[in-house]
């Protein structure tokens, strides 16, 4: 994964960036949040409405601890200014909240919905048990890298 030049010097720490986050969406409603810090990755899920998302961060190794701290920083700020643009297209009306946040949803399997679709138009899948034929293609057109 390429370096990213988006707040690589960013000297905000990766807690005050969770308690940023925690508090611009409480401002939409999340009233529930929870963060987890793997070596690797930075989970933050929340519950919109009764419904629970989850948005993974990978976090690259880093040299050293110093590196990996710094590497922790930056993807904590970028996912702040992520979650802060979907929200702000919200409430402006360019965009649907539900819409936004759609691939984050965690379903029934504890994944995101995202993984689900995936997994399925990997193995060929044209469409979902989803309760209802529910394609994933319309007719006539295959998927393709």
């Amino acid at each position: 994964m390429a370096r990213s030049r988006a707040y690589q010097n960013t000297g905000v720490s990766a807690y005050k960036t969770q308690d940023d986050l925690d508090s611009l969406i409480s401002g939409y409603g999340v009233q529930v949040t929870r963060w987890t810090n793997f070596p690797d990755l930075i989970r933050f899920e929340f519950q919109l409405n009764r419904v629970g998302y989850r948005v993974d961060v990978p976090v690259p190794a880093g040299r050293d601890q110093k590196e990996r701290d710094q590497l922790r920083r930056e993807k904590a700020r970028v996912l702040f200014y992520y979650m802060k643009a979907k929200m702000t297209a919200a409430e402006s009306g360019v965009a649907d909240l539900a819409h936004e946040f759609l691939s984050f949803m965690i379903t029934g399997t504890d994944r995101v919905f995202f993984q689900d679709v995936d997994d399925a138009m990997q193995q060929g899948a044209r469409s979902l048990p989803l309760g209802q034929d529910s394609p994933l293609l319309p007719e006539g057109r295959e998927h393709s890298d």
